[in-house]
């Protein structure tokens, strides 16, 4: 069965109880057989990572050179970036062709508005070159 000391005796031995509280962990483990054996646990675990680990001197160097090498993007990264940009480009041209149809009128529709403002159908059946000879006809009023 656990006891309810269990959450206290690491910081008890590590000595980061105040020294009321540390006296009361304390008395308990001297009456408490299965905190005797946590605490014993804990102490000798303890005593494991206190032991001196000589680093590695070459770790720096193998590190910087293999985050060196991973951070250089290969030849294969472009193209994947491209082909992920090539439906966004696609619907930019699409995008462009469909304004660019919207905001032309089709030729159908001025040449119904030249009719009704000139009121002479027959200078449009004969081709452009009949529309540039009506810009240079005299206007009805100077005809006389």
């Amino acid at each position: 069965m656990p006891c309810r000391e269990d959450s206290r005796l690491s910081a008890w031995i590590d000595g980061e109880l105040e020294s009321k509280e540390a006296g009361a962990v304390e008395t308990h483990v001297k009456g408490c057989p299965a905190c005797q054996e946590l605490v014993a646990s804990l102490r000798s675990m303890s005593l494991s990572f206190d032991s001196d680990v000589s680093a590695d001197p070459g770790f720096i160097v193998r590190f910087r050179a293999n985050r060196d090498e991973i951070s250089v993007a290969p030849w294969w990264t472009w193209r994947q970036l491209a082909l992920r940009l090539v439906p966004i480009a696609g619907a930019v041209v699409v995008a462009a062709i469909v304004s660019l149809f919207v905001a032309s009128p089709p030729d159908a529709s001025l040449q119904a508005l030249e009719r009704e403002a000139l009121g002479a159908p027959v200078a449009f059946d004969n081709g452009p070159e009949a529309v540039l000879s009506i810009a240079f006809e005299p206007f009805p009023q100077d005809i006389d």
